[in-house]
């Protein structure tokens, strides 16, 4: 009488079934991952640029004086930077803070804009900066002549 001993493992088949459902999972979730990515590409943008202009905002009323949020074009790629002076570039000496395009890859801004939060007089230039994502999304980044900040 032959003893069979009991061998402990997985099979082949049991190797493949459980590849062909990881594969499965993964096709249905990849997509969503992305959608997920390009929509916080987009937040993280507005919100970059939002706390440009809050930076501001905030500059203007500690040290009762006119402070600039520019919204500009950096070689083909937008940048959004803070400014005491009415004439400065993106990254330069006057301005260390500043979001960069370049942070957020596939995310396009109106360029161009600048206001203006003068101080004691409580008042801002009116604009309105469009931010769009890759898949289509936009958000409107709006700030009102009293200073008022606003995300749509």
């Amino acid at each position: 009488m032959l003893a069979y001993k009991h061998q402990f493992g997985i099979t082949f088949v049991e190797v493949m079934v459980t590849v062909a459902i990881v594969g499965i999972l993964a096709a249905v979730a990849i997509p969503s991952y992305t959608d997920y990515i390009a929509r916080q590409r987009l937040n993280g943008a507005v919100e970059a640029i939002y706390g440009q202009a809050i930076l501001a905002r905030r500059q203007a009323v500690s040290n009762n004086d006119t402070r600039y949020v520019f919204v500009s074009d950096d070689s083909g790629d937008w940048c959004a930077f803070t400014s005491n002076v009415s004439n400065a570039t993106c990254a330069s000496s006057d301005t260390p803070i500043y979001a960069h395009g370049r942070d957020y890859p596939g995310v396009t801004v109106s360029t161009g804009v600048s206001t203006a939060f003068v101080m004691p007089a409580l008042t801002a230039t009116p604009v309105s900066v469009s931010v769009t994502g890759e898949n289509g999304d936009s958000r409107t980044l709006s700030i009102s002549a009293n200073q008022m900040i606003s995300v749509n």
